[in-house]
């Protein structure tokens, strides 16, 4: 059986340089396919959704095509809106495309302007990736519960659509579904169809840390009657974008080196975790002191809030240290961003409690 990677750019925007090296690295590697999810990071036209100001370049779109076809490698891009799809939604237009009662989080593909965008956003994807043969939808796991009566009858309006809007540009649709959620029905029902299906059949750890752990996710799917193993990183925060799948594949992931990287992340969530305890022991102590006039909750009041700026300090030192490894993978000002709004809160709540523990020590 032959792998295919599965390249998870859609959550942090990495920089072109670190796109460009792991696609040219796999196709060097004469994989015959590489899936590739861009995310709301793909640079979607103004008239689909509202673009990120770290979208990936058009210029970028079409060296990593390039590369693919130079090396005849084919290149399957992804759309997992139907998962992920908060880049969507926070534009006040298609608010009406979630279903609060879903019990996943996506769009609702019961609603009448769903497929409408779905094809909209298939046209930008095949914009830039013409040579591209097939496309991923990746679905939700939808239960008999969920849909309220027959899966197939849910989800039949979206793929007759969206096969006969493919088949217009002579591409087929691959979807991805959970094996363990599937029926027989629905089997006969994409084989009907013509739709292939991409089953996931096995998670495995590669990193597990305290705090930050990453796994592989194998998929199987069959192309033209050839069967593939899809590998794909999953991992907190989708710091996993910025590793190369495809060397994971072929055994040439250094684990040395990316050991020492994911230390860092992990020790940074240590901190990070161990900073918000020591504000909730503040507030805590502070909650228990307006409900005792003794001198000692007031003391231990102030104790912690010395103990949490102390922990603070210790906080920066790691911030630091995981800017200056991380920084120049992402796109410019992104991690920076990313950074600011985990410390910002903290310093808000600090200067807040500290402000509390001034007036007390002033006895106020």
């Amino acid at each position: 059986m032959e792998n295919i990677p599965y390249f998870d750019f859609s959550s942090f925007p990495l920089n072109s340089e670190n796109i460009l090296n792991q696609i040219e690295l796999s196709a060097g590697k004469e994989f015959n396919s590489i899936f590739i999810n861009f995310g709301e990071f793909f640079p979607w036209s103004e008239d689909t959704v509202s673009n990120s100001k770290f979208a990936y370049s058009d210029k970028l779109i079409d060296k990593i095509v390039n590369i693919c076809n130079a090396n005849n490698v084919n290149l399957i891009p992804v759309i997992s809106v139907l998962i992920n799809c908060d880049f969507i939604l926070k534009n006040k237009k298609y608010k009406y495309l979630l279903n609060e009662g879903l019990l996943h989080n996506g769009l609702d593909i019961s609603s009448c302007g769903a497929v409408k965008l779905l094809e909209q956003l298939i046209d930008d994807i095949f914009s830039l990736t013409l040579s591209s043969n097939y496309l991923l939808l990746e679905f939700p796991v939808i239960t008999n519960k969920e849909s309220k009566g027959n899966i197939v009858e849910l989800i039949n309006p979206l793929i007759n659509r969206l096969t006969e809007h493919l088949l217009t540009m002579n591409k087929s649709l691959i979807i991805g579904w959970n094996k363990n959620k599937q029926t027989n029905e629905l089997k006969y029902y994409f084989k009907k169809n013509k739709v292939i299906l991409m089953n996931y059949f096995k998670t495995y750890p590669v990193r597990k840390g305290k705090y930050y752990n990453i796994d592989i996710n194998d998929f199987s799917v069959k192309i033209n009657g050839i069967e593939y193993t899809v590998s794909k990183f999953s991992g907190t925060d989708c710091f996993i974008g910025n590793l190369n799948i495809g060397n994971f594949i072929l055994s040439e992931f250094n684990k040395d080196e990316y050991t020492k990287i994911l230390d860092i992340l992990d020790s940074f969530y240590l901190i990070l975790n161990s900073i918000w305890d020591y504000i909730r022991i503040s507030w805590e102590n502070l909650s228990f002191f307006y409900n005792n006039i003794e001198t000692v909750p007031r003391l231990k009041f102030i104790r912690s809030v010395h103990l949490l700026k102390q922990k603070y300090v210790n906080f920066e030192d790691e911030r630091i240290s995981a800017f200056n490894i991380f920084e120049n993978y992402f796109q410019p000002d992104f991690f920076k961003n990313w950074m600011d709004g985990k410390s910002n809160s903290i310093i808000n709540q600090i200067n807040i409690l500290e402000s509390i523990a001034r007036q007390m020590s002033d006895g106020q």
